[in-house]
Protein backbone atom coordinates (compact mmCIF):
# COMPACT_ATOMS: atom_id res chain seq x y z
CA UNK A 1 0.00 0.00 0.00
CA UNK A 2 1.21 3.32 -1.00
CA UNK A 3 1.33 6.76 1.31
CA UNK A 4 -1.50 7.51 -1.34
CA UNK A 5 -3.61 4.96 -0.42
CA UNK A 6 -2.92 4.72 3.04
CA UNK A 7 -3.41 8.67 3.48
CA UNK A 8 -6.77 7.88 1.87
CA UNK A 9 -8.02 5.07 4.54
CA UNK A 10 -6.88 6.96 7.32
CA UNK A 11 -8.87 10.10 5.96
CA UNK A 12 -12.13 7.97 5.80
CA UNK A 13 -11.60 6.12 8.83
CA UNK A 14 -11.78 10.36 10.17
CA UNK A 15 -15.19 11.09 8.33
CA UNK A 16 -16.59 7.82 9.94
CA UNK A 17 -15.29 8.91 13.18
CA UNK A 18 -16.17 12.51 12.60
CA UNK A 19 -20.17 10.68 12.10
CA UNK A 20 -19.90 8.58 14.89
CA UNK A 21 -19.24 11.86 16.82
CA UNK A 22 -22.09 14.03 15.54
CA UNK A 23 -24.28 10.92 15.73
CA UNK A 24 -23.20 10.20 20.13
CA UNK A 25 -23.95 14.75 20.47
CA UNK A 26 -27.40 14.01 18.68
CA UNK A 27 -28.20 11.01 21.10
CA UNK A 28 -26.98 12.44 23.89
CA UNK A 29 -29.75 15.46 23.02
CA UNK A 30 -32.30 13.08 22.73
CA UNK A 31 -31.72 11.07 25.88
CA UNK A 32 -30.86 14.64 27.82
CA UNK A 33 -34.31 15.97 26.62
CA UNK A 34 -36.31 12.16 27.48
CA UNK A 35 -34.51 12.55 31.38
CA UNK A 36 -35.27 16.14 31.62
CA UNK A 37 -39.17 15.47 30.32
CA UNK A 38 -38.94 12.44 32.73
CA UNK A 39 -38.17 13.53 35.91
CA UNK A 40 -40.29 17.13 35.29
CA UNK A 41 -43.03 14.36 34.33
CA UNK A 42 -42.51 12.80 37.60
CA UNK A 43 -41.59 15.75 40.21
CA UNK A 44 -43.81 17.29 42.92
CA UNK A 45 -46.07 15.66 45.14
CA UNK A 46 -48.51 14.42 42.68
CA UNK A 47 -47.13 14.20 39.32
CA UNK A 48 -48.19 15.05 35.99
CA UNK A 49 -48.02 11.71 34.76
CA UNK A 50 -50.14 10.74 37.34
CA UNK A 51 -52.86 12.93 36.59
CA UNK A 52 -52.88 12.36 32.74
CA UNK A 53 -53.23 8.97 33.53
CA UNK A 54 -49.19 7.73 32.54
CA UNK A 55 -47.32 4.88 33.28
CA UNK A 56 -44.45 5.53 35.26
CA UNK A 57 -42.87 2.18 33.83
CA UNK A 58 -43.73 2.79 30.76
CA UNK A 59 -41.76 6.03 30.87
CA UNK A 60 -38.89 3.68 33.07
CA UNK A 61 -38.86 0.94 30.26
CA UNK A 62 -38.80 4.25 27.53
CA UNK A 63 -35.58 5.20 29.25
CA UNK A 64 -33.78 1.98 29.53
CA UNK A 65 -34.65 1.13 25.97
CA UNK A 66 -33.17 4.38 24.83
CA UNK A 67 -29.74 3.53 27.06
CA UNK A 68 -29.76 0.21 25.84
CA UNK A 69 -29.66 1.25 22.07
CA UNK A 70 -27.47 4.58 22.03
CA UNK A 71 -24.79 1.89 24.02
CA UNK A 72 -25.25 -0.83 20.83
CA UNK A 73 -25.09 1.49 18.48
CA UNK A 74 -21.86 3.15 19.79
CA UNK A 75 -20.17 0.44 20.54
CA UNK A 76 -21.19 -1.43 17.23
CA UNK A 77 -19.61 2.47 15.47
CA UNK A 78 -16.35 1.57 17.43
CA UNK A 79 -16.00 -1.61 16.86
CA UNK A 80 -16.16 -1.21 12.98
CA UNK A 81 -13.79 1.94 13.45
CA UNK A 82 -11.17 -0.18 15.49
CA UNK A 83 -11.77 -3.12 12.76
CA UNK A 84 -10.74 -0.87 10.20
CA UNK A 85 -7.88 -0.22 11.91
CA UNK A 86 -6.55 -3.03 12.75
CA UNK A 87 -6.72 -3.60 9.24
CA UNK A 88 -4.83 -0.39 8.32
CA UNK A 89 -2.29 -1.94 10.97
CA UNK A 90 -2.25 -5.45 9.50
CA UNK A 91 -1.41 -4.04 6.12
CA UNK A 92 1.82 -1.55 7.48
CA UNK A 93 2.93 -4.02 9.78
CA UNK A 94 2.84 -6.95 6.74
CA UNK A 95 4.36 -4.55 4.06
CA UNK A 96 7.58 -3.38 3.38
CA UNK A 97 6.02 0.00 3.61
CA UNK A 98 9.39 2.07 4.74
CA UNK A 99 9.93 1.73 1.24
CA UNK A 100 6.89 3.42 -0.05
CA UNK A 101 6.75 6.08 2.25
CA UNK A 102 7.24 9.23 0.43
CA UNK A 103 6.97 7.72 -3.21
CA UNK A 104 4.66 8.96 -5.60
CA UNK A 105 1.72 6.47 -7.22
CA UNK A 106 3.49 6.89 -10.49
CA UNK A 107 6.87 5.45 -8.80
Amino acid sequence: MNKGNLTNRIEELMKTTDTVRESTEKKCEKLRIALSGTLRLLSGEKSTLTRVSGDPKDLRKYLVELVSNFEKENLDNLTAIQSKLQNLLSIVKDSDYRTDIGRDESE
